[in-house]
């Protein structure tokens, strides 16, 4: 397995892995049915024959290249002693520059987010209670990705790098199911938060979709491209939200069917046809993926990259976003909010006013 390790790491090796069928391989070199030790004279790869053997893909080489090892060329101790102290220099330096670079930005971040998050005034996006729900969710969607993909994936630098431990791969499936657990209890928390709390139920209320939102869509595109002066006025949530958080009530339910289904196995082969397993398997790898990438895409534009938000919205991790962000983002839900309030203390200044003139009397 060194032998082929070390090939796949030169560059016929690097060239054949990306699908060049006319770079040399193991029989370019070995031959097929007489694969003879580079000591036997007679050998393809003997010395004194490696530069005909070469010469047959290289015309002119000469003796001292074709001499040269090929094998794992970035490999230890296929180099010069000159050449390894100058790799090792190079990943000490790439280490310690870089390094610093990303140390000097996560700090300059700080600050960004340090002055976000104190920042006045500052509007209540989310309670207490709804911070918790959506940690829960980020915590346990992030595990299921690293762990679920990591079983698809093993041979990927970051199965290597989470699970390439000895006994790695079987904690694996273990933090998999446990992420599993919790996010059910998440999502359970969740719905009796909107079954039984006034704030919850509002809160389907408001993120459920209605025409308008197709139609702020379109005005939002118009605006976009410079066709249209104005942009939409979004309430509360807008079409990005909603689109996000109904499409999370579906992937939920389906990723916990099918994850049961594969889960229990044994138990619903007992009831099922394997083709269901079958069907079960692949949408949970593909609504997995369609999670994932809607994630990266459409979230993390909206709340982090989108200019209007940038470094983020911080509501996530404090409940509250700035005034200015918030106006600009929910513009309608604040004229909404003020409007009520201006409802309220008439409602109050009426009741004050209808108190007096009663004491009048």
């Amino acid at each position: 397995s060194g032998h082929l390790t070390s090939f796949i790491d030169s560059y016929h090796g690097l060239k054949s892995k990306a699908g060049d069928s006319h770079v040399a391989n193991c029989a370019s070199c070995h031959g097929v049915h007489r694969i003879l030790p580079s000591t036997d004279p007679t050998s393809t790869i003997h010395p004194e024959n490696l530069q005909t053997t070469c010469g047959e893909c290289h015309p002119g080489i000469s003796q001292k290249l074709a001499n040269q090892p090929i094998h794992g060329v970035s490999g230890e101790g296929l180099r010069t002693p000159a050449a390894d102290i100058v790799a090792r220099l190079y990943i000490i330096a790439i280490v310690v520059i870089i390094g610093l670079m990303v140390l000097h930005w996560l700090i300059d971040l700080f600050g960004h987010l340090r002055a976000l998050m104190s920042s006045r005034p500052q509007i209540q996006r989310m309670t207490l209670n709804e911070v918790w729900q959506h940690l829960f969710l980020t915590l346990t969607f992030l595990l299921l990705v690293v762990s679920g993909f990591a079983l698809r994936f093993s041979e990927s630098w970051m199965t290597r790098l989470f699970f390439g431990w000895e006994g790695g791969f079987e904690v694996r499936g273990q933090l998999h199911r446990f992420a599993a657990v919790l996010f059910v209890f998440t999502v359970v928390w969740h719905m009796l938060y909107v079954a039984g709390h006034k704030r919850g139920r509002l809160f389907v209320k408001e993120m459920w979709p209605t025409w308008k939102d197709f139609a702020q869509f379109g005005r939002r595109i118009l605006h976009s491209l410079g066709r249209r002066k104005n942009p939409p006025h979004f309430g509360r949530f807008s079409y990005v939200e909603k689109a996000e958080y109904w499409a999370l009530v579906w992937g939920s339910a389906i990723m916990i069917v099918t994850g049961l289904m594969l889960w229990f196995d044994n138990w619903f082969i007992q009831l099922l046809p394997k083709g269901f397993l079958d069907v079960a398997l692949v949408v949970h790898y593909y609504e997995a993926w369609l999670a994932t990438l809607a994630i990266a895409v459409w979230h993390l534009y909206s709340t982090v990259f989108s200019p209007h938000v940038y470094p983020m919205n911080p509501s996530w991790l404090t409940g509250n976003m700035p005034e200015e962000m918030y106006r600009h983002e929910h513009p309608k839900h604040i004229e909404e909010a003020r409007a009520e309030t201006e409802a309220m203390l008439r409602a109050e200044l009426e009741k004050i006013s209808k108190r007096d003139n009663s004491t009048d009397i």
